[in-house]
């Protein structure tokens, strides 16, 4: 699963019919410390996420995973908008 956050939406005005009545975002990779990591990427959106939300994507098949057959041709799927991020930075160990 990938962090990010929601930068946009795109608009097709002539698409893969499987793509028709899909929401398309624009979505930042983010690093453990919720700075960026690398490029911006597009996703399909199947949780109704909007723009400055963060969101866990996933990559490949598991993209239309959560869509009815046949799938629409997508590398990255929005499947969970993300409430809050818990950094364990350091784990102590009793004796």
């Amino acid at each position: 699963m990938i962090l990010g956050k929601v930068l946009g939406a795109v608009v097709l005005s002539k698409m893969d019919d499987n793509l028709r009545g899909k929401k398309l975002l624009i979505v930042q990779p983010l690093n453990e410390e919720h700075d960026p990591d690398g490029k911006p990427l597009i996703a399909i959106d199947v949780m109704g996420a909007g723009f400055g939300e963060t969101v866990l994507m996933v990559k490949g098949k598991e993209a239309v995973g959560s869509l009815a057959e046949p799938h629409p041709p997508t590398d990255y799927g929005v499947n969970a908008i993300v409430d809050e991020v818990f950094i364990v930075k350091e784990i102590k160990r009793g004796k």
